[in-house]
């Protein structure tokens, strides 16, 4: 998933279609829906949701607002993402999301954020466990690779697919990653960062 700062695009990006198997983790998607592109479904749940919220709320203080999601832009993408695309489909967004569950994409979305200067908040879940990080924040900022700078194997590496994952632990990774995109569009990642780096 892809975000631009407070104008209400966002880019959804996946090839897989929902099945059933998806929907104990997945809340987005319905069985009505299995069958569809996962990225189809996704943008369809975001527009019924939106049709239910508020209007736009604007806080002066903190100069900035939430639009209501019914005037929300939902670019839908159902290619798989490569090395041959990446830039194309990414570059437009000012915020890059990492929902993946293999190392090839995930390094491919890292690099892709690195080489267009984005940040990159990328969750992960497998079994009962899950992580959280935001990379590539400011532009020395370390980066997923800066940290592991060779793949795994394939081998060594499994999927949820292949290694189950608790529901639970997706909702809890999800939210936290819809938390720090919040930081990030509302300004408040760099207050934190400039915080930081005065200590």
């Amino acid at each position: 998933m892809a975000l631009t700062r407070c104008t209400g695009r966002v880019g959804i990006v996946d090839h897989d279609k929902v099945e059933l198997s998806n929907l104990s983790r997945q809340i987005l998607h319905t069985e009505s829906r299995v069958g569809l592109y996962k990225a189809e479904s996704a943008a369809q749940a975001l527009r019924e949701y939106g049709l239910r919220l508020t209007p736009c709320v604007f806080m002066p203080s903190h100069h900035w607002f939430f639009r209501n999601n019914s005037g929300l832009h939902v670019d839908v993408f159902t290619e798989a993402i490569l090395p041959s695309n990446a830039r194309i489909i990414l570059g437009g967004y000012d915020l890059i999301l990492d929902c993946t569950d293999n190392a090839p994409t995930r390094y491919l979305l890292n690099d892709t954020a690195v080489a267009l200067g984005k940040p990159l908040i990328s969750g992960a879940a497998l079994k009962y466990e899950g992580q959280l990080v935001t990379y590539n924040l400011s532009p020395n900022g370390p980066c997923y690779r800066c940290l592991f700078p060779t793949p795994p194997s394939p081998q060594s590496m499994g999927s949820c697919e292949e290694n189950g994952v608790l529901g639970v632990v997706t909702g809890i990774i999800g939210s936290l990653q819809a938390l720090e995109t919040i930081k990030f569009i509302t300004g408040q990642h760099g207050m934190y960062l400039r915080a930081a780096l005065r200590k």
